[in-house]
């Protein structure tokens, strides 16, 4: 569980949830953040848990509590790998992310999720490259 002090770095402009009929409400973010008793907030954004795609286990709003391993950083990844696949890696990525993402994320200016990490791994195997992507450093984060 999230401590409280947590949430609230977090709370400003945080999308809520009240729905505790949700099965992922016990691990949702934005359901803890509901149930903060908060005077400084004067105005939430709330999930309508009445909306038919909302407050069920494949809801689109659910944030997990649970940290995850974020990378950083794309210096060594291309390091080990024949210069010919690099160059055609290196374009899908952009393709994929954007030019300016794909840069923001080699210098460790933005964090590699692990949806992102997916992409750029299945892009390698579409390309021959069957390593491991190794980037720079990971950390453990929970996904806000």
């Amino acid at each position: 569980m999230v401590t409280k002090q947590e949430l609230l770095r977090h709370c400003d402009g945080y999308i809520v949830c009240y729905a505790s009929k949700c099965p992922l409400h016990s691990h949702c973010l934005r359901w803890q953040m509901g149930q903060l008793e908060t005077t400084d907030q004067r105005l939430f954004y709330v999930v309508n848990p009445h909306h038919a795609d909302n407050g069920h286990s494949h809801c689109l709003y659910y944030r997990s509590d649970q940290p995850v391993r974020i990378a950083y950083g794309m210096l060594r990844f291309f390091r080990e790998m024949p210069h010919y696949k690099e160059l055609a890696i290196k374009h899908d990525i952009m393709l994929h992310f954007t030019r300016t993402r794909f840069y923001r994320m080699r210098r460790s200016d933005i964090p590699i999720t692990p949806d992102d990490q997916q992409v750029i791994a299945a892009i390698c195997l579409r390309h021959g490259w069957t390593a491991e992507p190794v980037y720079d450093r990971y950390d453990e984060q929970i996904l806000w």
